[in-house]
Formats: structure tokens, C-alpha cells, sequence
């Protein structure tokens, strides 16, 4: 007969209970552990969502914009609510956004704007990409014509930038 402390179907672990058993309650402690640290982090994501920052009803950015994406047959359109939520669309792409744009230029003429997707449909974009939920983005928005057109940059300098984007419409 084999020693039960030593190892095998019938060993213990130390304490006089089988082994199995005590790797069945550590499997199970592990499991608790791990949805407490999931629900702590969904926890910590959601009191993270971006709150959205209200426009006066004649910022210049408010309304629908579309983009033509360079070096495809795409397009994207982005709408801008005076509440301080968005949508995107691009590709097959959908997301739902909240953001804040300063309500006046900078004295360089550029807008920050702080962008977070609260809701995507998983689908890809125009350049193939898929946008995770919780992505916050900050650009600067530079009117090109007020009214017309505006480009999105990087920084706020007109060295690294996309677009143009036209205006749709503005009654949103």
C-alpha cells in the first residue's frame, strides 16, 4: 500500500483531507477571487466613463460631419449633440460617444476635444480597425471655414491632421 502522505489517488494533504479536495476548494477559492477582481474592475471602468460636457447650441462643431477616409472608397460620419454625446459611423462600424470640446479656439484657433466610446458594436472601421469600449481620445479641432469644414489633429498645430470634414447638417 502506498503512503497516502506521499502521493497518489489517496493522498492528503497534510491536514487528512484528500489532496483532490484541496485542490478542488483552492480551484473554487481561485474562482472567487477572480470574478471579485472582474467586478472590481468593471467596477472601476464604469465610475470611469467620461461624463459628457454640454454645448451651447451654436458651437460651431454641433451638427453632423462627414469625413472621406484618404486612400479608400470610405467614409465616416460624425455627429456632435449639444448634450455632449456622439455618434460615429464608419465602415460597419457604430459607436456612441461622449465627449467635451472647449466652447472657444484657443488663441491658436484650435478646439481640444476629449473623446470616450461608450458603446460600439464591435464592428470594424474604415481602416479595419475595432474600437474598444472606454478608448478615450483627445485631438483638436481646427475650423477650416466655420460652418463648412473643420480637420482633426493630433496637436494643436496643423502638422499632423485628418481630414477635411463637411458639414451635413447642423440639426442635431
Amino acid at each position: 500500500m502506498r503512503n497516502p502522505i506521499s502521493g497518489g489517488p489517496n493522498a492528503c494533504d497534510g491536514a487528512g483531507a484528500p489532496r483532490e479536495t484541496a485542490v478542488a476548494r483552492t480551484r473554487v477559492w481561485l474562482a472567487i477571487v477572480l470574478v471579485q477582481a472582474c467586478s472590481a474592475v468593471a467596477g472601476v471602468a464604469a465610475a470611469q466613463e467620461m461624463t459628457p460636457v454640454p454645448l451651447r447650441p451654436n458651437h460651431p462643431i454641433v451638427g453632423v460631419w462627414r469625413l472621406e477616409v484618404p486612400g479608400t472608397q470610405c467614409h465616416e460620419i460624425y455627429t456632435f449633440h449639444t448634450d455632449g454625446t456622439g455618434f460615429v459611423t464608419s465602415a460597419g462600424q457604430v459607436a456612441r460617444t461622449h465627449f467635451a470640446i472647449d466652447d472657444q479656439p484657443s488663441a491658436g484657433g484650435f478646439y481640444r476635444w476629449v473623446d470616450q466610446i461608450v458603446d460600439d458594436n464591435g464592428k470594424p472601421d474604415c481602416t479595419g480597425a475595432v474600437m474598444e469600449i472606454g478608448h478615450v481620445a483627445t485631438n483638436f479641432i481646427f475650423l477650416l471655414t466655420p460652418g463648412d469644414a473643420f480637420v482633426i489633429c493630433r496637436d494643436a498645430s496643423l502638422d499632423r491632421c485628418l481630414g477635411p470634414l463637411r458639414r451635413v447638417r447642423t440639426d442635431t
